[in-house]
């Protein structure tokens, strides 16, 4: 009777076994592909960020494309473009917007994965929607893509994807550039009739309010 008890207890070890050891497998190798794809995701996420916030930075100085490049500033004065009124007059901001979403794109699709084959993103898509205004200014960058498993489901023909979609927001501040930009409206509003009218209506606005101000104090 001891005997048979003891057998017992080794065959339901092996049952067990032959239950638990397939599902940890699966388990641990899902935890690592899952690892795998989020590796994928902070790369991405690192590279939008950096776009962003360089492509803000080039937005608000024009020479710091050539600074970068030759590694120093040159003396010259007259050798860089400063590109006055860039923020209204001129497209430097969107033709910089290009740039950045090419060379991210890019990127991004140039990275090879860690551990597994083919999990590397797919169906990359990059888009910078500049926001330009007189007051307020921004560089979003978003950025979507997919990192597929290495394996494909039983009995079916698809492959599990996971699928990432990422969005950075660099604000860009150039105080000089406003109060050039300040400046000029400015000037166009004091050489047209029109603009002088509305100064005028301005002041008389002003002064009505000084005059409240003094009152109530």
């Amino acid at each position: 009777m001891p005997r048979r008890n003891r057998a017992e207890r080794g065959a339901v070890t092996i049952v067990e076994a032959a239950f638990v050891f397939p599902i940890t497998f699966f388990i641990v190798f899902f935890m690592v592909m899952a690892g795998e794809a989020y590796y994928q995701y902070a790369r991405v996420e690192r590279a939008v960020t950096v776009a962003a916030i360089d492509g803000a930075a080039r937005c608000e100085n024009p020479i710091l494309g050539s600074v970068i490049a030759s590694g120093s500033v040159t003396t010259d004065p007259t050798a860089e473009d400063l590109i006055p009124y860039r923020y209204i007059l001129t497209d430097q901001a969107k033709r910089i917007a290009a740039e950045v979403e090419s060379e991210l794109k890019k990127s991004v699709s140039g990275y090879q994965p860690l551990l597994f084959r083919n999990m590397a993103p797919k169906n990359v898509n990059v888009s910078v929607n500049l926001h330009m205004n007189v007051l307020v200014s921004s560089f979003p960058v978003s950025c979507s893509f997919s990192v597929p498993f290495p394996i494909r489901l039983l009995f079916t023909g698809e492959a599990l994807k996971f699928k990432y979609s990422l969005q950075t927001n660099a604000p860009i501040s150039d105080p000089s550039e406003f109060v050039r930009n300040v400046a000029m409206v400015k000037d166009v509003l004091e050489r047209s009739e029109a603009g002088q009218s509305v100064l005028e209506f301005g002041g008389k606005v002003k002064g009505a309010m000084a005059k409240v101000a003094s009152f109530t104090n």
